[in-house]
């Protein structure tokens, strides 16, 4: 009698207790004792149950660290949570390769045009120099022509030259001669302004 109540009572608190817990998603993956019947069947059921939520979460956080190649089988053709993980799985794993397929192209695109934009700067520059040079020599050229300042001097003792051009070649250029006792000075703006 009170062994034979004990047996039925206690191994029946526990899968209360756990089928409670599990109704608040709280579980123990330890096996209640029961004997061969059908309190055992319920408790084994109970026991199966827990261990294939522990197999879903380890699945699911198998996905949840990008790994989609690990295996995970429904528990039966009837097991429409099993599927539903197969497929957010293969959902995501497409998703994730057509994002990185994405981002593969966007890198593909801003390295051409890094390149693009790198071959136009070396152009630019490039054109640049060849300005730079052009002016350079503009400036030889211009200040051979301009009259040397000791020549002013000597042909206008008192004067001085304020030549300041705003740019580092000038429109405007003066001249000076002397022919005897003569003297010619001129100032001229080549840019008509």
């Amino acid at each position: 009698g009170a062994i034979t109540i004990g047996s039925i009572v206690q191994p029946i608190r526990s899968l209360r207790n756990k089928l409670n817990n599990l109704s608040r998603g709280i579980y123990s993956l330890h096996r209640t004792k029961t004997g061969n019947n059908e309190i055992g069947d319920m408790a084994q059921s109970v026991d199966v149950l827990i261990n294939n939520f522990e197999r879903t979460k380890e699945f699911t956080l198998q996905i949840g660290e990008g790994n989609f190649e690990h295996s995970f089988d429904p528990l039966s053709e009837q097991d429409e949570m099993g599927k539903a993980l197969l497929k957010m799985r293969d959902e995501l794993s497409s998703y994730r390769h057509e994002m990185e397929s994405k981002v593969s192209e966007q890198t593909l695109e801003i390295r051409k045009q890094k390149d693009e934009v790198n071959e136009q700067r070396l152009m630019v520059l490039n054109l640049y120099n060849d300005l730079q040079s052009s002016i350079d020599y503009a400036l030889k050229i211009q200040q051979t022509i301009l009259p040397s300042d000791q020549f002013i001097r000597e042909c206008f003792p008192e004067s001085f030259v304020l030549y300041k051009p705003k740019a580092t070649v000038s429109g405007d250029f003066y001249w000076c001669s002397a022919k005897g006792s003569k003297r010619m000075l001129a100032a001229a703006d080549c840019t008509g302004h």
